[in-house]
Formats: structure tokens, C-alpha cells, sequence
């Protein structure tokens, strides 16, 4: 399926990317177990990102798509935020 969107990262770039900003962020003395767990998460929100992304192309391709409504979207994000107690 082709759209107009750029293509997502490889898993390389992605991981090359994360390391980077892992050793930006610190500490440098951290247990290697502990980076790779942490890598394990973030592989599995990629994964989940990317069957939602996958979900919305397919989405467009069978002409299910709709406007962004912009309004109602921040609605129900401070709606949620007002619910957990949270302030905007």
C-alpha cells in the first residue's frame, strides 16, 4: 500500500537512535540488564505503534478515514485529564 506519509524507521535506526539518547540521558554506570529490559519495552511499544499505524493505513485504504476533529480531540483529552484528577 503506498500513501503520502514517509516511511517509518527501521528497527536499526530505532534502535541506534534509542541507545543515543539512552547514554545522553544517563547514568552510564546502569546494569546492562537493565538498558536491555528497558530496550524490551521499547520494542514492544514499537511494535504495538506500528500494527496501529498498519490498523490506520488500512483504515485510509478502505476509505474508513474522517476529518481530525481537532476540538473534540483536546475535549477528550481534558475531559480524561479532569477524570484522573489531573490538571491541563
Amino acid at each position: 500500500m503506498s500513501t503520502d506519509f514517509p516511511q517509518l524507521p527501521t528497527d536499526a535506526q530505532l534502535l541506534y537512535e534509542y541507545l543515543g539518547q539512552r547514554i545522553e540521558q544517563g547514568p552510564v554506570n546502569l546494569p546492562a540488564a537493565e538498558v536491555v529490559a528497558e530496550l524490551g519495552d521499547y520494542g514492544a511499544q514499537l511494535k504495538k505503534l506500528r500494527e496501529m499505524v498498519s490498523e490506520a493505513e488500512s483504515s485510509l485504504a478502505d476509505g474508513k478515514a474522517k476529518p481530525l476533529d481537532v476540538d473534540a480531540l483536546l475535549d477528550r483529552v481534558r475531559n480524561r485529564a479532569a477524570t484522573e484528577g489531573r490538571a491541563e
